[in-house]
């Protein structure tokens, strides 16, 4: 749902899907995806075109989009990821769209891997600022991948501080005061930065029931 509109609904699958009246009606952009047919990918040294058993079980055959996010400060910019590593943008609703995964570090530098876009998150202090967190334990690569960009995905720069080198971040929120409080959740816990990115600190949650007794 758009954050200036509640009437304006957003939808991902291959392709971004919008609504101006509550699902009643709704317009479709081109495939944002890589169009890349998992069916002629390699598993586990089989190549595609093989027999494999229990083939695309519980996936699709081909990418599809995962997030998307609506700046709050400005209606019309939008963000969105793919699991197969695309980074779009659009400045004008989703009518255009430009493809700047190119700009990503680690997509750039694992351009034929299928790296997965988990969460695209703009900020609610500028229009040109999101972050971006990135995905690769599926080619046994576990390092936090978070991004920060602030000139509408020309450039990116890496916010994952000192994060522990092994675990994917999930999610990445920015606080909706204070631009430079960041919330990251990754697999193996939830991590704050009150300097934009530069240092990150655990934060320890307590189980619901030790809290309980202690009140």
């Amino acid at each position: 749902m758009s954050p200036h509109n509640p009437s304006i609904l957003y939808v991902g699958g291959d392709r971004f899907f919008k609504s101006l009246n509550r699902g009643d009606t709704w317009t479709a952009s081109a495939d944002l995806t890589k169009h890349i047919d998992r069916n002629t990918l390699s598993i586990m040294g089989v190549k595609g075109s093989e027999p494999m058993a229990s083939k695309n079980d519980g996936y699709t055959s081909y990418g599809y989009v995962v997030t998307i996010g609506e700046s709050p400060v400005m209606p019309g910019i939008l963000w969105l990821g793919t699991d197969d590593g695309n980074v779009q943008v659009s400045r004008d609703g989703g009518a255009n769209w430009t493809n700047v995964s190119k700009n990503v570090p680690i997509l750039a530098d694992k351009a034929g891997e299928l790296y997965h876009i988990n969460r695209v998150e703009p900020s609610r202090a500028d229009a040109g600022t999101a972050y971006l967190a990135v995905d690769g334990h599926r080619f046994d690569d576990l390092k936090p991948y978070l991004y920060v960009t602030r000139d509408y995905g020309a450039t990116w720069s890496s916010v994952a501080g000192n994060l522990p080198s092994v675990g994917t971040v999930n999610v990445i929120r920015e606080d909706p005061k204070n631009k430079d409080l960041l919330y990251a959740g990754t697999e193996f816990g939830l991590y704050v930065s009150i300097d934009g990115g530069k240092r990150v600190e655990r934060i320890h949650v307590r189980p619901a029931d030790e809290f309980a007794s202690t009140i």
